[in-house]
């Protein structure tokens, strides 16, 4: 075997030769050539150092002692193979190797090899390189790449000059809907495509501006593969490698869609709980109810995003419903009569008694005389919840947009059935206060009653007796004056005996029928003679709030025959139906004269006439005297 050596080469060498060798052992990595019998024929300084073994200790030695001992049988044949057919092959191409040391550890390399001939013989030139470092790096590297892949948010690593994705996590793909390397071919504002070629620009330079210290962090809405819009916290840094100098930036995007819902729930809530106080305050302070049902309307048009907004409450008598208050244009059209409800259709989602979205736009009003398969014109995508009641559902709360409008998602629709659940308390709160006002002005009425009559008209009479005793034997002018001021002292007790009869009314208990009896013997004392009564119908099967009304419209009708009919008798004929209650009360009296004014008490018998969707008025009765005629329902809806 001959032994290559820049120290034994032959004297006619070259100084190019001189040269060559010397570059061969100044090379970074080690280079060893083996002979046709596998033997080391030369192995540079570089490789003394990757083996650990002296010079002198290799040459002449087969080549396998450098292979570990587990691999060196597929070795050598390889080695076979290769010098059957020599050809040049790079480093890198081979598969992952390992080189023996002295101390018999190893160490990872990468070989290339290449056929050379020297001296009219074909020998093989290795060079062997260290990848240990390559190797560790490569390992930390896998070992960071599933880490990212364990991360939920998308993870972007990016060529910094050109924003070119050179990696992306399975998150990132996940989340923008890619497979495989289709990340690979996009830059960032291919997924962010909402920044102009200058506002792109712009993001660059203010990265490499900040520095690798700094952390970007901004809201930015990408663009998924199937072109639906995705908003997303961005957080980005500038990446400068050391050993290079060149720079990445790496860019996570965490979706924001349940972020940004829950900052919309959040701010929902604190909307409804802000409407709900004011519904409260206002029912509170005594406002009307349409004022109540307003406030709920157009609150619940804002709360939700909605062009219009109904409260419709239903009628068990009737079976339809009537709008209590509307917001937006086609909503009011239904309050002020400009458009018919489709009662079929209302009636159909009370009976689903629960909360729902209506999702495409609701069918137009039909033309005169077709039959209404919707709820109106110029109404789109909506959502409906029932509003508790007595019934239990006493009506229905409705949001609608315009067409075309985006339809309400689920949060929208338990939204609005709380909404319709808090605002109903709030009514029946309302309900509950009036009732009990009414109770305590009840009982100070009882009371002021009860003190007229115990004390001031006891009074007043005794005063009265003590009169008539005076008049005894007393002069005829004297006489005259005393039984003067004793009519005008009866004409004060029966005054305030009317008055005793007007504030002794007695919230409705027990039999109506009783409750009728009972205001008609009050009423005796104040007419000095007890009127007559004929009922027709089932009296006591009427609905408690008719009653509730009927009473007082009886006792202020009698009231007024007390007070201004002089009248000498009085006759209550009431007769109920199944759609109706009528109260005529006609009494003999002087009558009401053309023009006579109509007072407070008449206001007050039109009122409760018109709460209860009926109506009263007064007739010159034939003969003489009055006739009053007053009708409700027989049911009613609050």
């Amino acid at each position: 075997m001959s032994r290559l050596s820049p120290n034994e080469t032959d004297v006619t060498a070259t100084p190019e030769d001189v040269v060559a060798w010397e570059l061969i052992e100044a090379a970074p990595d080690g280079i060893v050539v083996v002979d046709a019998d596998g033997l080391m024929a030369y192995v540079n300084r570089q490789m003394e150092g990757l083996t650990g073994c002296a010079r002198a200790d290799l040459l002449g030695r087969p080549v396998d002692l450098l292979v570990p001992d587990a691999h060196r049988s597929r070795h050598r044949s390889l080695e076979q193979q290769y010098r059957a057919t020599p050809r040049v092959r790079m480093m890198g191409s081979g598969a992952m190797l390992e080189l023996r040391r002295a101390d018999g550890s190893t160490l990872p390399v990468e070989i290339s090899l290449a056929p050379v001939r020297i001296g009219g013989s074909t020998m093989t030139a290795a060079s062997v390189r260290d990848v240990s470092q390559l190797r560790q790096a490569d390992r930390a590297r896998r070992r960071l790449l599933h880490v990212l892949d364990l991360d939920p948010d998308a993870v972007f690593v990016l060529d910094a000059g050109t924003l070119r994705i050179e990696y992306a996590n399975s998150s990132a793909s996940a989340l923008y809907g890619y497979v495989g390397d289709e990340l690979a071919s996009l830059t960032l504002f291919d997924l962010v495509p909402g920044l102009s070629e200058g506002d792109r620009r712009r993001w660059v330079a203010a990265r490499f501006d900040d520095g690798p210290e700094h952390h970007g962090t901004a809201v930015v809405v990408g663009r998924a593969k199937d072109g639906a819009e995705i908003p997303c916290d961005e957080k980005s840094q500038l990446v400068v490698d050391p050993n290079d100098g060149s720079a990445r930036m790496i860019v996570v995007h965490r979706d924001a869609r349940d972020r940004l819902a829950a900052e919309l729930l959040r701010d929902r809530n604190d909307r409804l709980n802000k409407l709900v106080t004011e519904v409260t305050t206002a029912v509170l302070s005594d406002a009307p109810p349409a004022d109540v049902y307003r406030r709920v309307v157009e609150h619940t048009a804002e709360l939700l995003g909605a062009d219009n907004a109904s409260l419709l409450l239903h009628d068990p008598t009737t079976g339809e419903f009537v709008a209590a208050g509307a917001h937006g244009p086609a909503a009011t059209g239904y309050v002020t009569g400009e458009r018919q409800l489709d009662q079929a259709r209302l009636r159909g989602w009370k009976a689903q008694d629960r909360a729902f979205a209506v999702p495409k736009a609701v069918d137009p009003l039909p033309a005169a005389g077709e039959a209404s398969p919707g709820v109106g014109p110029g109404v789109g995508p909506g959502v409906v919840a029932p509003f508790p009641g007595p019934q239990p559902v006493r009506g229905l709360l409705t949001a609608f947009r315009s067409p075309g409008g985006e339809p309400f998602g689920p949060s929208d629709v338990e939204l609005l059935e709380r909404l319709a659940n808090q605002a109903a308390t709030v009514v029946e709160l309302g309900h509950a206060r009036a009732a009990g006002h009414r109770v305590a002005l009840l009982e100070d009425r009882q009371r002021i009653a009860r003190d007229l009559h115990d004390t001031i008209i006891q009074d007043v009479l005794g005063v009265g007796m003590q009169l008539n005793r005076e008049s005894v034997g007393a002069e005829p002018a004297a006489k005259a004056r005393i039984d003067e001021l004793v009519d005008r002292l009866d004409a004060v007790v029966r005054h305030l005996r009317t008055v005793v009869f007007e504030a002794r009314q007695q919230p409705v208990a027990g039999s109506v029928t009783d409750t009728v009896l009972a205001t008609l013997a009050e009423a005796a004392r104040a007419l000095g003679y007890v009127p007559q009564l004929s009922v027709e119908g089932h009296l006591d099967g009427l609905d408690v709030e008719v009653v509730a009304h009927l009473v007082p419209a009886l006792r202020e009708g009698l009231s007024n025959v007390a007070r201004h009919a002089a009248a000498s008798s009085t006759v209550v004929a009431i007769a109920v139906d199944d759609e109706e209650v009528t109260v005529v009360l006609e009494d003999d009296g002087r009558g009401m004269g053309p023009g006579t004014p109509a007072g407070t008490g008449v206001h007050n018998l039109q009122q409760r006439a018109a709460l209860l969707a009926g109506r009263c008025s007064f007739e010159p009765r034939p003969g003489g005297g009055t006739r009053m005629t007053w009708t409700a329902r027989t049911s009613v809806t609050r």
